[in-house]
């Protein structure tokens, strides 16, 4: 928009009889150049734009799926936010609701055991992935 005001005549301006009646006199037709740059920003931005939003909407699918797993075995969201139950209760009540059939995450034998592994190999990964040197 910056582009299509007249600042040159716009600078003119200093009182009602500096300045022009007509305000159309104030906008330009921008040169071809310019018109391509703020064309191809602009594009740049909403596809900029496009991406993030779609990270945040994956990002909050991710949360509310891990909110309904933690409602299907009897974890409120509450609880673990304010640390009020331990993390052996979560892990049993996971262990259970497996066992049970209530709500199966593995196709195999899942124990406190399988559970103290993957959180281990996940925090591993990470450690390795951040630790990482670029040379």
């Amino acid at each position: 928009m910056i582009a299509w005001i007249n600042w040159g005549l716009l600078t003119t301006c200093r009182d009602e009889e500096t300045c022009s009646k007509n305000l159309t006199s104030y906008i330009r037709s921008p040169s071809p150049l310019l018109l391509i740059l703020t064309s191809t920003y602009s594009l740049l931005y909403l596809a900029v734009f496009s991406v993030r939003t779609y990270y945040i909407l994956d990002n909050l699918n991710g949360c509310l799926r891990i909110r309904d797993y933690f409602q299907h075995i009897g974890v409120e969201g509450r609880k673990l936010r304010y640390r009020t139950v331990s993390w052996g209760d979560v892990v049993s009540r996971m262990v259970d609701a497996q066992r049970t059939g209530r709500y199966k995450v593995a196709v195999k034998d899942f124990d406190e055991w399988g559970v103290c592994v993957r959180v281990n190999r996940h925090k591993d990964y990470m450690v390795a992935v951040m630790g990482r040197r670029d040379r």
